[in-house]
C-alpha cells in the first residue's frame, strides 16, 4: 500500500499521540544535537548524512547545504530516515518520513527562528526540509550491560493515529 503525504503527522501530531515516544525523541534530538539523515541515492541506494534537526512550532526540520547530495536526494525521492544517536544505555529513536522543501516565507522564517534558538547555524541559500513523519520506532534496553539485557521496542505509525 502507498502513503500519501495526507497521512503523514507533524511532530506535533506524533508527539500528542505518543507523548512517551516523543519524550524519547526529545531527549535523543536535543538542541544543536546531531542525527544521521539516511536518504536514497539516485541509483536506488542508501546514503546517510550527518544533520542537525530542529523543533519548531510543533514540527521537525533540517537545514541542508545548498550544494550537498542529501538535498538532490530528497528533491528527487522524498522518503527518508532520521536515526538519532544512541542514548544512555544505548537507547534508539528513528523516524521514517517524507521530506518536504519549506519554500513558504513563513515557514521559512520559523525554521530560521527554531535555528537561532537552538544554536544551530543556517545557510541563508542552504534549503531546508519539513520532515513529516510516516513511523517512529523506539528501542530501550533493560538491564544494559548484564547478562540478563533486552530490548523493549515500540512503534507508532500516522495510520494507527
Amino acid at each position: 500500500m502507498t502513503r500519501t503525504l495526507s497521512v503523514m503527522a507533524t511532530w506535533d501530531q506524533f508527539a500528542e499521540a505518543r507523548p512517551d515516544l516523543a519524550e524519547v525523541g526529545r531527549r535523543l534530538l536535543p538542541p544543536c544535537g546531531i542525527a544521521y539523515l539516511g536518504t536514497v541515492r539516485g541509483d536506488g541506494g542508501p546514503r546517510v548524512h550527518p544533520v542537525c534537526p530542529v523543533f519548531g512550532g510543533g514540527r521537525l526540520f533540517v537545514g541542508i547545504g545548498p550544494t550537498s547530495p542529501k538535498q538532490r536526494d530528497l528533491c528527487r525521492d522524498s522518503r527518508c530516515v532520521l536515526h538519532a544517536l544512541p542514548g544512555a544505555d544505548d537507547a534508539e529513536f528513528v523516524i521514517r518520513a517524507r521530506a518536504v522543501m519549506i519554500t513558504d516565507h513563513g515557514d521559512r522564517r520559523l525554521f530560521e527562528a527554531a535555528c537561532r534558538e537552538a544554536g544551530v547555524n543556517v545557510e541563508a541559500d542552504g534549503p531546508a526540509f519539513e520532515l513529516l513523519i510516516d513511523r517512529v520506532d523506539t528501542t530501550v534496553w533493560e538491564n544494559c550491560g548484564r547478562p540478563d539485557t533486552r530490548p523493549i521496542r515500540d512503534r507508532w505509525t500516522s495510520a494507527s493515529s
